[in-house]
């Protein structure tokens, strides 16, 4: 039915084959469970290399329901969004959670308490907590679903409602499988693990693709068949555990892969690209939590310490090689990756990137718009250091939710500050002047 590439360790993406049995058998499953009929309205938030729309798509036009589409270049404005809700009575959502929370956000921000959706389908990353009582707030009717799985098992294979939040629970349940589709939690030797014991991640039955795109070695390394049950499985590289009744619970990564905002990145792409560079030797891409907000953050080892590269050059160099969302927030030059008495990478010794990044000279705020401006900024980031005008503020943890709020108090304060005007202007200085 179609082929998606999803990121590679090798710095080659891998092209996932699934079948039209596999995709039509989650998309008639979900449409089934959240009741879709010809009077919904679904919003197309996600891009079209990214397996969350097969279902925008097909799951919509296959229920006779309507697809609205947002204009080009409004990934991030909410208030766009919002907007086309109200316009054309938006029923049903379906993005990564980030997205989701901006929405909110921005309506609660506006007061806005019109019962529009219905439906929100949320998966590719964590939950928050919060995030289900902030939504009712918002949306009274609304009901949440949460959805996981692998883009080589055709977008989706497990679901959970969330009809209520455990005050014991660390995270949101990843679920039960989906129709025709089977989870395990296996160990080392593809044999179940008991209840509340960690083990990884294999899901089977229809949903299962074919392999990867002319990459024999890759596929067969991924999808294995259980000697035990004689199912073809898929490993997912994802960490969980059952609870006594049958649920399962997600425990993140075991390797070198991440996700955030939905996107699932292999470390060693990003390295592996970057060391394509003439003036960079090594590199090393990890993560960093700021403000509640998953960021990459990158090493460097320049060729030649006496003249490096600066960030500027690499970011634009990197902006011709990677998608965005595999663009560090971060990059920290060094001249050697601090090690431990053993040889290996010390990473508890790396600097932490809200430390480093901000070396620029402290420059205060001079005019009553860079004094308002100052403050707001400081109190969303509580940065470690006094905050200057010629920071950079998307490299100390400023993020599209972060924005969303400095926009929100900038006009409570007399200014009018837009979405596009923080990401094109990352200083205090550049946004005072907007």
């Amino acid at each position: 039915a179609y082929v998606i590439f999803t990121s590679g360790s090798t710095g080659q993406p891998k092209g996932v084959m699934i079948d039209h049995r596999g995709a039509r058998n989650t998309i008639h499953d979900i449409n089934h469970r959240i009741h879709l009929t010809p009077e919904d309205r679904v919003l197309a938030i996600s891009s079209l290399s990214f397996d969350l729309s097969v279902w925008d798509i097909f799951g919509t036009l296959t229920a006779g329901a309507t697809l609205v589409i947002p204009h080009p270049g409004t990934q991030r404005d909410p208030h766009h969004w919002n907007t086309l809700i109200h316009q054309h009575h938006i029923t049903t959502w379906n993005s990564v959670p980030a997205l989701f929370e901006l929405l909110t956000e921005h309506r609660h921000h506006t007061h806005d308490h019109t019962p529009t959706l219905r439906t929100a389908l949320l998966s590719g990353d964590w939950i928050p907590l919060t995030l289900p009582p902030r939504a009712h707030t918002t949306f009274p009717d609304l009901t949440l679903h949460s959805l996981g799985g692998a883009t080589e098992a055709s977008i989706w294979s497990i679901h959970h409602p969330i009809t209520t939040i455990n005050p014991e629970w660390t995270s949101i349940p990843y679920g039960k499988p989906l129709t025709n589709q089977t989870i395990h939690i296996l160990d080392h030797h593809q044999r179940p693990r008991p209840p509340y014991t960690t083990g990884h991640i294999h899901i089977g039955g229809t949903g299962t693709a074919l392999g990867y795109w002319k990459d024999p070695h890759k596929t067969n390394n991924a999808f294995t068949t259980n000697p035990h049950t004689n199912q073809r499985l898929y490993r997912t590289g994802d960490l969980g555990r059952y609870w006594p009744d049958g649920t399962i619970e997600f425990l993140g990564r075991e390797d070198h892969q991440v996700k955030i905002n939905g996107y699932r990145i292999e470390l060693g792409e990003i390295d592996n690209t970057l060391t394509t560079h003439p003036d960079i030797h090594t590199t090393l891409t990890t993560t960093h939590t700021t403000n509640n907000t998953r960021q990459l953050t990158t090493y460097i080892i320049p060729t030649n310490p006496q003249t490096p590269p600066t960030h500027q050059e690499i970011h634009n160099w990197l902006t011709h090689k990677l998608p965005h969302y595999m663009i560090p927030t971060h990059l920290i030059t060094l001249n050697e990756l601090p090690l431990t008495p053993n040889g290996k990478i010390n990473h508890k010794a790396l600097p932490h990137p809200t430390t480093q990044n901000n070396t620029t000279h402290y420059t205060p705020p001079t005019t009553p718009t860079e004094h308002t401006l100052t403050t707001i900024w400081t109190q969303l980031l509580n940065p470690p250091h006094p905050l200057g005008t010629t920071h950079n503020l998307f490299q100390l943890g400023a993020d599209s939710l972060l924005a969303l709020r400095a926009t929100a108090q900038a006009d409570q304060n007399g200014l009018h500050l837009t979405l596009h005007d923080i990401f094109q202007n990352p200083t205090i200085t550049q946004q005072a002047l907007t």
